[in-house]
């Protein structure tokens, strides 16, 4: 029996060494290199994450920086179509020096209440009244449309003069868009 256990244990230990070599062949030839591979992958990845995350943070600075720029292009181009409140004073004063040198007569200004509001912008009106020729009345109202901020000339009323005077009585009402005073 003992050589039975003997032969036995060594067919046992033979099968066992042939299987070991057998997945130690399998091992070296397909699983390490797939780990290899796997960790140079990973690697790869992090270093596709790292830099995505950077493009990503930079898009986002650009993104910021385009942002404000457009915004500052609609505030100057809101700037072209209110007057602050506090500078409202110096846009009727810029009327009233665009009517002198225009060499208009009997010219007064008034502003009126504000006629609607929003948020942020409220319409004011002014209503002008003076004695001019037609000619004289076309040359104000393309200076007031060529003004910065931009006068809109909501309706006017021509009276014919006597035949004595050239000149015409001129009713105008203006409307222009004030920015409302900003808190903090």
């Amino acid at each position: 029996m003992k050589n039975i256990n003997k032969k036995s244990l060594q067919k046992a230990i033979c099968v066992w060494a042939g299987c070991t070599m057998v997945f130690m062949l399998v091992y070296l030839s397909i699983i390490a290199p797939q780990a290899k591979s796997k960790s140079q992958v990973e690697e790869k990845l992090n270093e596709m994450a790292s830099a995505y995350e950077s493009a990503r943070n930079s898009a986002k600075e650009k993104i910021r920086n385009v942002m404000q720029e457009k915004i500052e292009e609609l505030h100057s181009r809101l700037s072209r179509y209110t007057v602050d409140a506090e500078d409202s004073a110096d846009l009727t004063f810029n009327i009233s020096r665009i009517a002198n040198e225009k060499k208009i007569t009997s010219f007064s200004i008034k502003n009126n209440d504000i006629l609607a509001s929003k948020d942020n912008i409220s319409e004011s009106s002014i209503d002008l009244t003076f004695k001019a020729s037609f000619d004289q009345f076309a040359s104000l109202l393309n200076s007031l449309e060529r003004h910065n901020p931009i006068v809109f000339v909501d309706r006017f009323k021509i009276v014919r003069s006597d035949v004595s005077s050239s000149d015409n009585r001129i009713t105008v009402n203006l409307s222009v868009f004030v920015n409302k005073q900003q808190d903090g």
